[in-house]
């Protein structure tokens, strides 16, 4: 059970990794060289997931014995990351819509 919701997770947040270097170049339509220094700064922030993630379960198995707390702030987070990216981006009468 543990591996599949792993892999799932992963998969969603691939998919989420792909949509967000998909936006940038819209977003930042005016201006190509922001919008690729965004992707770059991005890219360097994200290369730290696998490490961060690593090292935030690992102290909540510690603190707590399992790492349902950090699944259940991890669901929370990627909710309220998807309003949010839905309110400036994806909603009718947004001003980047993508």
């Amino acid at each position: 059970m543990f591996v599949g919701v792993i892999l799932v997770m992963f998969f969603f947040t691939g998919v989420g990794n792909a949509g967000t270097f998909r936006q940038y170049p819209i977003i930042f339509s005016e201006n190509q060289r922001q919008a690729a220094g965004v992707i770059g700064w991005t890219a360097a922030i994200a290369a730290f997931g696998p490490f961060i993630f690593a090292v935030l379960i690992g102290n909540n198995i510690t603190a707590n014995g399992g790492a349902n707390q950090f699944f259940i702030g991890l669901i929370i987070f990627t909710i309220l990351a998807t309003m949010i990216n839905w309110w400036f981006y994806n909603r009718r009468g947004c001003e980047k819509p993508s």
